[in-house]
């Protein structure tokens, strides 16, 4: 309903399907409320039209501003039914947008029934879009009795659909709604209300401004994730410590190159658990889960552990690997891989790098920099969810990003891990380049790079090796006199 999905069309005529579309009225700033309402009704007609062959109704779906308004979106029924004789358009109305209008719902509602294709139900307070209530299961909103006797008195019998809208598991949620509705039922013939049920996904005693617990997400985990060294950076806000708070997980438990980010059940302190290490545990006394936003880091490589919290160093413990291959599994943001155990509050953003690096301290999303494994956005349940950046990826060349990658050497930066590096098969450095006696000689000797080069060249030329060339080693291609083709280097 965001826009209109061309694949989703594609499909719907593959497989001769007719379902209600839901639509979004494109929002009018300028003019009259004469001519917004023209401007708006023309600007759904395409829609309306492409539906209209494939037997569809085009269902007007209230999200706010001034084309979420009942009255509004009524004008644009009635105009396009007028003026264009549309008989496929209707309206769709969602009680957790009905906040800004909720004095005026028993007379929004009487213009809409002549239109009204879905009714979606919510658990509704007062003011609950601005406390983080906007979205409840039925029965935990004060006013959800009174709504619901406005519905049923204004005589609608069509569809009723329920509000999920939430990452929490979806079978749960609705069985909270469920549960919530039948104890409402009897009071709305008077009747007294019987045991309240307790909801699985909502708890009106947690008091924090994110009310819905997240269930977490499950994205596509990364090998290079499983081997030292990374960086593993995301900002939190928990508000309850006396239960596990789980912000990153790579793979399950029973992988023995698992480890978990996560706030310790009674301390809501800052933990890593990794089975694979001796010690398993690093425990700080950095508190987390004290309904604050915070920036978490960690630094994970073979023999050291270091934790950050807000830019600060909060552990630094020297660590054994054990000997092992891992079972590779998913990698969980806001919960355990298997699931068991989520978060009580939102992981707003992860990224992982590979290497040591200085963890991000600010409240931002970082910048794409360095050698990213994984960059990842929350989903707003208000927007489109984000998804992670494309793995591995050089970032574009730029002066700052140089300065900042400098900055990480100069702090963390350890030859003996870059000479491992050098000579590793995968990176395949050594085949080409030559540092004393060692490697091969088709590209440059590297043996005094640091009395030739700048340190932002040799930056410039790791990441972005094509912005200067030497003319000595710049490929040219021969075509034969007898058409073959011959490409090397020009060595005299």
């Amino acid at each position: 309903f965001w826009y209109v999905h061309e694949e989703a069309f594609k499909l719907f005529e593959k497989h001769k399907l007719s379902p209600q579309i839901w639509y979004m009225i494109p929002q009018q700033e300028d003019g009259t409320q004469e001519q917004r309402v023209k401007q708006a009704s023309e600007a759904c007609l395409p829609v309306i039209e492409r539906a209209k062959k494939m037997g569809s109704q085009v269902g007007l779906y209230n999200h706010g501003g001034w084309s979420g308004d009942p009255p509004n979106m009524v004008a644009v029924c009635e105009y396009l039914k007028k003026h264009h004789q549309v008989d496929n358009v209707g309206i769709v109305y969602n009680q957790h947008h009905c906040h800004p209008r909720l004095e005026m719902f028993e007379a929004d509602l009487q213009s809409m029934l002549p239109h009204l294709l879905c009714l979606n139900l919510n658990g509704t307070t007062k003011d609950g879009d601005k406390k983080g209530m906007k979205i409840l299961p039925l029965g935990e909103g004060e006013l959800d009795v009174r709504l619901l006797q406005i519905i049923k008195k204004s005589g609608y019998d069509g569809p009723v659909g329920i509000i999920g809208h939430t990452q929490d598991d979806v079978e749960l949620r609705l069985k909270d709604n469920l549960n919530g509705l039948e104890w409402l039922r009897p009071q709305l013939e008077g009747k007294p209300a019987g045991p309240k049920p307790r909801p699985v996904t909502w708890s009106p005693e947690q008091g924090a401004a994110l009310r819905v617990k997240p269930a977490g997400v499950l994205v596509e985990n990364n090998e290079r994730n499983r081997v030292p060294a990374i960086t593993v950076e995301a900002r939190v806000m928990f508000p309850d410590k006396e239960n596990y708070n789980i912000i990153v997980a790579s793979d399950e438990k029973r992988s023995i190159r698992h480890w978990e980010l996560f706030s310790l059940n009674g301390k809501g302190t800052f933990t890593l658990y990794a089975p694979g290490m001796i010690p398993d545990h690093v425990h700080t006394d950095a508190l987390i889960a004290d309904g604050k936003p915070h920036t978490v880091g960690m630094i994970y490589e073979e023999k050291l552990i270091r934790l950050y919290v807000d830019g600060q160093l909060v552990a630094n413990q020297p660590v054994e690997m054990k000997p092992g291959e891992g079972v590779p599994g998913k990698l969980g943001i806001g919960r355990l891989v298997s699931g068991q155990i989520g978060s009580s509050g939102p992981v707003d953003w992860v990224r992982i790098l590979r290497g040591p690096s200085l963890p991000w301290s600010q409240h931002a999303l970082p910048p794409k920099a360095g050698p990213t494994i994984l960059r990842w956005l929350a989903t707003d349940v208000n927007k489109v969810e984000s998804k992670p950046d494309m793995i591995g990826m050089t970032p574009e060349y730029s002066e700052e990003l140089v300065d900042q990658i400098l900055r990480h050497v100069n702090e963390l930066g350890n030859a003996g891990r870059g000479m491992v590096a050098f000579a590793n098969s995968k990176t395949a450095c050594i085949n080409c380049h030559q540092v004393g006696k060692i490697g091969g000689t088709v590209g440059p000797n590297l043996t005094k790079l640091a009395v030739e080069r700048k340190p932002h060249e040799i930056v410039e030329s790791l990441l972005w090796p094509k912005r200067k060339i030497d003319a000595k080693y710049k490929a040219h291609a021969i075509i034969t006199a007898d058409g073959d083709t011959l490409s090397g280097y020009v060595l005299d």
